[in-house]
């Protein structure tokens, strides 16, 4: 069974889309979003 690290929560409103998290993860399991959040940007989510 995998073991759990912590919980990921992102704010896709307050997300500039620059990639920090992305790069930042160590299990890989965030990628830029299709969908564009209410100011235009690509914000990150969760596919783990």
């Amino acid at each position: 069974m995998p073991k759990t690290l912590g919980k990921v929560e992102i704010d896709q409103e307050r997300c500039k889309g620059c990639g920090l998290c992305i790069n930042a993860c160590p299990t890989k399991v965030l990628r830029f979003s299709k969908k564009f959040n209410s100011k235009g940007y690509h914000p990150a989510e969760y596919v783990g």
